[in-house]
């Protein structure tokens, strides 16, 4: 017996989740090369030794208008709602949706089980700091059953640093669950408007057909350069090895973006830019004629280690002169040509 098709209703819920959710991903909270995240510790420290860079206050502010969207229940996009109507009407995805799944219900402060003192699930991690940090200020029947007093009451028993990473982390990582759902959603909805089935409203694009121009001085670039586009690449993993290159051989962006725009290989970039390069097939280098030193990430994910590998390894022995070692110059070669084709993309993306 064929399935019914999704209400009205469902149709508007799945519109509403692909808006959330597209907004969410523009967001510089989940922008790699904006993004900040991390903790910085030594062994023997204590939990309030640690050290963490954090976003910037406004940017989580931002992400989680749309977060929340997509978070609370009584939201007709929630998440749970939103993947129960997939799996209804795509039963041949399930398979491939319910492994994405992250329990709400699971451990979120279990990182660092030397400082760990309790349980505390993602879903209640989350709901404290959004009842009584930034959405409402205490517990009631519609904001929640957390107040001030249990905020506090975790943050010292979690420590302050700890507390507000374990929350930033969590949404960081729904958020990428969102992501991944997001396009059986948009493809369900495609596949429904090809039935002559849409939402009741027009989905949100924000710019009234280019009339509306969205600027925060300060915050957002007055001007995209081919120097800005190659700042934003080189903070992405993608291209690490080259972006590791560019680093220990002391480029600009200014003259990465001028060479790029020129070269159409990474051997043309090195002639033109006026390194002289030095390759070697051992791995190991002499470490102590190098000024600087990187090494080179392949992108398969076979080392036990980062759960990547190292192939190789790039140093400086010189003013000009850069030593590439196994399987760097390779590496590099393939990662510059992908490099250039995301620099000349239009739109950059």
């Amino acid at each position: 017996m064929d399935e019914p098709p999704p209400s009205q209703k469902q149709v508007d819920a799945i519109a509403f989740f692909i808006e959330a959710v597209r907004e969410l991903k523009r967001s510089p909270f989940f922008v790699e090369e904006f993004a900040t995240l991390t903790l910085s510790m030594k062994e023997g420290d204590s939990r309030d030794q640690v050290v963490a860079q954090l976003p910037d206050p406004n940017v989580v502010r931002g992400v989680l208008v749309s977060f929340r969207r997509v978070w609370q229940q009584n939201e007709p996009c929630h998440f749970g709602r939103i993947s129960n109507i997939l799996k209804k009407h795509l039963p041949f995805f399930r398979v491939f949706i319910d492994p994405l799944a992250v329990d709400k219900t699971a451990d979120a402060v279990n990182m660092f089980p030397q400082w760990k003192n309790g349980n505390l699930s993602f879903e209640d991690l989350i709901n404290v700091w959004l009842n009584t940090r930034y959405h409402h200020v205490g517990s009631s029947k519609e904001c929640g059953k957390f107040d001030r007093a249990d905020f506090e009451r975790l943050e010292k028993e979690i420590g302050e640093v700890l507390f507000e990473y374990y929350f930033l982390w969590s949404i960081w990582i729904f958020g990428i669950y969102f992501f991944n759902i997001l396009p059986f959603a948009e493809n369900f909805l495609a596949d429904l408007a090809l039935q002559g089935v849409r939402p009741s409203f027009s989905m949100a694009d924000g710019n009234a057909d280019g009339r509306i121009q969205r600027v925060t001085p300060g915050y957002t670039p007055a001007t995209e350069t081919p120097a800005h586009r190659v700042w934003c690449l080189r903070r992405r993993r993608s291209y690490e090895a080259f972006n590791n290159f560019l680093k220990v051989a002391d480029f600009e962006d200014g003259a990465v973006a001028r060479l790029v725009s020129a070269c159409d290989s990474f051997d043309e970039f090195s002639a033109q830019s006026g390194k002289v390069l030095s390759h070697q097939t051992a791995f190991e280098i002499d470490t102590q004629k190098c000024s600087a030193l990187s090494g080179v990430i392949d992108t398969h994910m076979t080392a036990v280690r980062n759960r990547r590998s190292r192939r190789g390894l790039v140093g400086k022995t010189g003013k000009n002169t850069i030593l590439l070692s196994g399987e760097a110059s390779a590496i590099i070669s393939e990662q510059y040509l992908a490099f250039r084709n995301a620099f000349q993309r239009e739109p950059f993306e």
